[in-house]
């Protein structure tokens, strides 16, 4: 019986998959597989590896940190890696003296989040708010709080009725701003949260910085709290150190993680204002924010996250985001010119999808596994999103490994698209 028999594997139907791959070492942009093959990361290992694998600065922060402090709890003690961490945190959130909740991963981040929410309008005497709104098509987590945030068909169709409802609205709508305004019109939305210029599960669909203003400005004359979701679109990948960058108006709470240690240990955090913060200041215990992780904050997460943020604000990084972005905006266009109709490419910052265009969207399409085993065959990681594939490399890629992928994307379309 081989060793992974007894693993239970995650979006995998254990009766008829393939055997995994075994993966022995990584380096730089490259996975090491026990079958001697090497194989492009195109997917940056589910969207968390910015600067390759391995980054020996990152790697370093982590052994340095092993030799001091592994873990405590977070309550009623701190320690120096979280604290040098929320002061870094604190200079690239968009508002002056931010508060930083840590957690352990994108669907907790965005759980606090939403909690922080609710009772953000309880404490301050607004009860009547108890709705959440979020983008169709959008998604948050796997939790059962972030899964209701993401509608009830795909994944989460056998837990429909145990989810709470939301308002959604689609963001690719020409009347958007009409839902927007009929939305926020009875007064009970608590909060709304979005995924900024960037729905990634959905299909990798990108909408502009216009619609962030939109949103926020709706939640500001209403009393709504504005969320970004940015656990996919923090550190660079939408081409500015975060997404809400690009927009003019600011939300309220920020949701961090995947990035956040450049992809080598699980940390996240739920970013706030300073005014939700202060809402849940109280004569006792039960006006405070009750929640929190056996892991939270953990040392050593927070060392290597620290050392993330040094090295993700370099011009050496930047330079890398800025020439991937530049290498998408150049490529884009040409293969759209190419197959015409038959596909719809996008992109924004390092990010680029590819959409086939006549094939049913559901994420259970077979096409699916055809351009997966392609891609593998050619000796790129790819996860595709039913019929879109994308490209969301680490930033250490070359223009040389850029062209390679965009050849085998090329001649993958060439073989089922003409």
């Amino acid at each position: 019986m081989n060793s992974h028999n007894h693993i239970w594997f995650p979006y995998t139907q254990m009766a008829n998959a393939p055997a995994p791959l075994k993966v022995i070492k990584a380096d730089g942009l490259y996975l090491y597989l026990e079958d001697g093959r090497k194989i492009i990361d195109g997917i940056s290992s589910w969207w968390t590896c910015l600067h390759g694998h391995c980054h020996p600065r990152l790697m370093e922060a982590l052994r340095q940190q092993t030799t001091k402090l592994d873990h405590v709890i977070f309550a009623g003690f701190t320690h120096q890696p979280a604290e040098d961490l929320a002061s870094e945190l604190v200079k690239i959130a968009p508002w002056n003296d931010a508060k930083v909740f840590y957690s352990d991963n994108g669907s907790t981040a965005v759980e606090i989040a939403i909690k922080m929410a609710i009772q953000y309008q309880i404490n301050t005497g607004n009860e009547h708010k108890t709705k959440i709104a979020t983008l169709k098509g959008g998604f948050h987590g796997e939790t059962f709080g972030s899964m209701a945030l993401a509608g009830k068909d795909g994944f989460f169709k056998p837990f429909k009725k145990y989810l709470f409802e939301v308002v959604e609205l689609d963001v690719f709508s020409d009347d958007f701003e009409k839902q927007l305004e009929e939305a926020f019109s009875d007064g009970d939305i608590a909060a709304f949260i979005y995924e900024p210029l960037l729905m990634g599960t959905s299909g990798m669909r990108i909408y502009p910085a216009s619609k962030i203003n939109q949103i926020i400005d709706n939640c500001q004359k209403h009393g709504a709290l504005a969320i970004a979701d940015e656990v996919l679109t923090g550190f660079g990948r939408t081409g500015s150190l975060m997404a809400s960058d690009q927009a003019e108006l600011k939300p309220d709470i920020i949701c961090l993680a995947k990035g956040l240690t450049g992809g080598v240990m699980p940390l996240a955090v739920t970013l706030a204002t300073p005014f939700v913060y202060q809402a849940f200041f109280g004569k006792d215990l039960s006006n405070a924010l009750l929640h929190g992780h056996s892991y939270t904050a953990n040392p050593l997460s927070c060392a290597v996250a620290l050392e993330n943020l040094k090295i993700i604000q370099t011009p050496e990084a930047l330079s890398r985001i800025q020439n991937i972005s530049a290498y998408h905006r150049n490529f884009a266009p040409k293969i759209q010119a190419k197959f015409g109709e038959r596909i719809h490419v996008r992109f924004v910052g390092t990010v680029m999808a590819i959409e086939m265009q006549g094939i049913e969207g559901s994420y259970f399409n077979p096409i699916r596994a055809k351009i997966y085993d392609y891609f593998l065959a050619n000796g790129i990681l790819m996860r595709p999103l039913g019929n879109v594939f994308y490209l969301l490399p680490p930033y250490c890629i070359s223009t040389e490994e850029l062209d390679f992928v965009y050849e085998k994307i090329i001649s993958f379309l060439h073989a089922h698209v003409e």
